[in-house]
């Protein structure tokens, strides 16, 4: 669905009604989604046991509150069940992806992973482009809740500029809680957030290259 003002409405566009299956090879260009004031944004926003394979998304904009990813704004499972999914071969090729002053998890390929998931992120990459939010911003995964699992194996930031306002923030990855990863190279720029106390000091809060 989509509508003039706030362009495209996610696929799986609530937790309750993610999208599972398999999406495989398609080249998705001038994505647009200004939802600045919504969670779960992204060509799909909430996924579960989801496969993506050979996936290109080229110039996106995509905006939302929270949980904004090129791809996925979240990835979720049914209680503690560790549903497991998978991104192999795709590609963020001059994405924009953006997250509110206030919101939570931005990835250039996933937003989110849900307390409890698995997700396993296979040579993909991202180029050109930026991403920015708040809180939990990373080149290929934004945030992870408690008990996740992320492996990221021969992933890639090549150029896209990562950007929060405040902590964790990586070219890679943001944050996660159980993190798995070979093989990665991150060469973009990563700029972290400061945090100032009540004497004024500026402190950089949770900022690496990966």
């Amino acid at each position: 669905k989509v509508d003039r003002v706030n362009g495209w409405m996610p696929i799986g566009s609530a937790p309750t009604t993610a999208f599972r299956g398999t999406f495989i090879g398609d080249t998705i260009r001038n994505l647009r989604i200004n939802r600045e004031n919504s969670i779960g944004m992204g060509l799909f926003g909430y996924v579960q046991n989801f496969t993506a394979k050979n996936v290109v998304m080229e110039n996106a904009e995509v905006k939302g509150h929270s949980l904004t990813g090129g791809l996925v704004g979240a990835v979720v499972t049914a209680g503690n069940n560790r549903d497991e999914s998978y991104f192999y071969d795709c590609e963020m090729v001059d994405c924009s992806v953006e997250g509110s002053e206030e919101g939570l998890s931005v990835g250039g390929l996933v937003g989110m992973l849900d307390q409890y998931a698995k997700v396993f992120i296979v040579d993909c990459s991202t180029r050109g482009g930026n991403l920015s939010g708040a809180y939990n911003v990373g080149g290929i995964l934004g945030g992870s809740g408690r008990y996740s699992s992320a492996f990221i194996s021969g992933s890639m930031n090549e150029s896209t500029k990562v950007t929060g306002l405040y902590s964790c923030v990586g070219g890679l990855i943001g944050v996660a809680d159980s993190l798995y990863m070979s093989l990665c190279v991150n060469e973009g720029e990563v700029n972290g957030g400061a945090l100032a106390n009540s004497q004024k000091d500026v402190v950089i809060v949770g900022t690496g290259g990966l």
